[in-house]
C-alpha cells in the first residue's frame, strides 16, 4: 500500500501496545500491587514470632550515705499463632553503695488464651491482607483488559466514521448515475431538474470533504494516544487509514468460565466468609491463664511458684492468682472482679445486630447468583447476534466481491459508466470495513466476558 507522506500506518497491536504503555489507569494498579505487597509483608511481621527487650525506668539518686542506681529491665516474647502465648521477664535491680547489689520482685510468667479469640482474629488480619493483595493484582488485569476495551471502541468508533463516509459514497455514487442520466435524456443546464441533482451530487460532496476532514483529526488524536505523532494529507484515501488486520477474537462462551469465579458471587461469598469470622470472634466469654516464676516476690519475702485465670463473660471480669512460696510458707491469693451492667445488655444487641448483618449478606450471595443466571442469558444471545452479524457480513461481503470482479470486466469494455462501477467497487470497500467492526465487536465482548469473572 502506498502511503502519502507524513502517515506510516501502525499495527494494531503495536497501537494497542502504545495505549497501554500511556495508560495512567493500568500503571497505578501494577504500583497498587507493589503498595500492597509492602503492606501485606507489614501485617506479616506485625502478626509473626516477637520480641521486645526493654531497660524500664532507670534511677540514680545520690545521697548522705552513697549513691543508688535503679533500672527495672524486660523481655518480652509473643508467639500470637500460638493461642496468643507470650514469655515475660522482668526485674527490679539495684545497685547501691551502702548495700551492694539487690534483686527484687525477678519474675518469669508464661501466658496464654485458653477461651479466646485471638488465634481467630490473628488469622482474620493475615487472610484480609492477603485478600488486599489479591484484590489488588486482579485490579491490575481489569484495568488492562478495560484499557484494552476503551482501545478498541476508539478504533470501532473510526471504522464506524469510515463505514460513514463509504455509506455517504454510495448515495453520491446513486446520485451521480442519476445526474448521467438525466445528462443523457438532454436536460437543459438551466432546468429545475438538472440544477437540483446537480446540487445534490455537490451536496453530497461536501459533505464527503467535511467528514474525511473530522476524521483525519480524530486519527491524528487516536494515533497520539497511543504514542504515535502523524501527519495525514486531506487528499488521502480513506482506505489507507483501515487497519490491514484486526486480531481474532476467541468468541468466548461465558458457560465455559467456572460459575464459583463469577466476580459479584466471589465477592459476595469472600465478605459472608470473612465477616462471619469476625463474628466467631467476637467471644461473649474469654478465658486465659498464666504461669511463671518469681525471684524474691515481695508479697511473700520469699521465691514463689505462680499462676492465675482471667475470664470474662459480658460486662463481668473475674480474676484469680495464686504466688505459692518455695520455703513452704503461706501462699498469696488474689482475687479480683468487675461488672458493667451495660455490657451484657450492648452484647445481646450485638448478636441480634449480627445476625442481620448475615442475613443481609445471604441475601447478597442469592442475588448474585440471580445476577450470574441473568448474565448468562444476555452474554450467550449477545454472542448469537455476533456470530449472525458475522456470517451476514461475510455473505453481503463475498456477493460484493463477485459484483465488483464482474463489473470491473463490464467498465473495461465499456458496457457500463464509471460512477455504476464505483459504487459497486464502494459497497465492496463498505462490508469491508463493516467486517472489521464486527471483528471488534467480538473483542470487546471477549474482555466484557472476562471482567464478569476473577482468576
Amino acid at each position: 500500500m502506498n502511503l502519502l507522506p507524513g502517515f506510516e500506518q501502525k499495527s494494531v497491536s503495536d497501537l494497542l501496545a502504545g495505549r497501554l504503555e500511556n495508560d495512567t489507569a493500568a500503571r497505578d494498579a501494577v504500583l497498587g500491587v507493589k503498595k500492597t505487597e509492602l503492606s501485606d509483608r507489614i501485617v506479616q511481621i506485625q502478626n509473626g514470632f516477637d520480641i521486645t527487650l526493654s531497660t524500664g525506668t532507670m534511677t540514680f539518686t545520690a545521697g548522705s550515705d552513697g549513691s543508688e542506681f535503679t533500672v527495672t529491665p524486660s523481655v518480652d516474647i509473643a508467639l500470637p499463632q500460638l493461642s496468643n502465648l507470650s514469655l515475660t521477664a522482668d526485674s527490679e535491680l539495684t545497685v547501691s553503695g551502702a548495700s551492694g547489689f539487690t534483686a527484687e520482685d525477678t519474675g518469669i510468667s508464661l501466658s496464654a488464651d485458653i477461651i479466646g479469640a485471638s488465634t481467630l482474629e490473628r488469622k482474620i488480619l493475615l487472610m484480609k491482607s492477603e485478600r488486599e493483595l489479591v484484590e489488588a493484582q486482579r485490579n491490575v488485569r481489569s484495568s488492562i483488559l478495560s484499557a484494552e476495551s476503551e482501545f478498541y471502541s476508539d478504533l470501532k468508533s473510526l471504522l464506524s466514521s469510515i463505514e460513514s463516509i463509504y455509506s455517504l459514497q454510495s448515495d453520491l455514487y446513486t446520485a451521480r448515475i442519476e445526474f448521467e442520466e438525466i445528462k443523457a435524456k438532454g436536460y437543459s443546464t438551466s432546468s429545475s431538474t438538472y440544477r437540483l441533482k446537480e446540487m445534490e451530487v455537490l451536496s453530497d460532496e461536501h459533505d464527503i470533504d467535511s467528514e474525511i476532514h473530522s476524521l483525519i483529526h480524530e486519527y491524528t488524536v487516536f494515533y497520539k494516544e497511543c504514542g504515535f505523532d502523524i501527519s495525514i494529507d486531506e487528499d488521502i484515501d480513506i482506505s489507507e487509514l483501515i487497519p490491514q488486520m484486526i486480531p481474532e477474537a476467541a468468541m468466548l462462551d461465558i458457560q465455559s468460565f467456572d460459575p464459583a469465579l463469577y466476580a459479584a458471587s466471589e465477592s459476595a461469598e469472600w465478605t459472608h466468609r470473612i465477616n462471619s469470622l469476625e463474628r466467631s470472634a467476637d467471644k461473649f466469654f474469654t478465658l486465659s491463664g498464666n504461669t511463671g516464676f518469681t525471684f524474691g516476690n515481695s508479697d511473700t519475702g520469699s521465691h514463689t511458684v505462680d499462676a492465675g485465670l482471667t475470664g470474662t463473660a459480658g460486662g463481668l471480669t473475674l480474676g484469680a492468682g495464686i504466688s505459692v512460696p518455695v520455703n513452704g510458707n503461706s501462699p498469696a491469693v488474689k482475687f479480683s472482679a468487675a461488672i458493667n451492667p451495660s455490657g451484657f445488655r450492648t452484647d445481646s444487641l450485638t448478636r441480634q445486630q449480627y445476625k442481620l448483618e448475615e442475613e443481609q449478606e445471604l441475601l447478597a450471595v442469592q442475588d448474585a447468583a440471580t445476577d450470574y443466571e441473568t448474565q448468562l442469558v444476555d452474554y450467550a444471545e449477545q454472542l448469537k447476534d455476533l456470530e449472525w452479524e458475522k456470517s451476514t457480513i461475510e455473505e453481503s461481503l463475498e456477493m460484493y466481491r463477485e459484483l465488483e470482479s464482474d463489473l470491473s470486466l463490464w467498465f473495461s469494455r465499456g458496457l457500463i459508466t464509471e460512477s455504476e462501477y464505483m459504487s459497486a467497487a464502494n459497497n465492496l470497500k463498505l462490508y469491508s470495513v463493516r467486517k472489521f467492526i464486527n471483528q471488534i465487536d467480538f473483542l470487546i465482548y471477549d474482555n466484557e466476558v472476562k471482567l464478569l469473572f476473577v482468576e
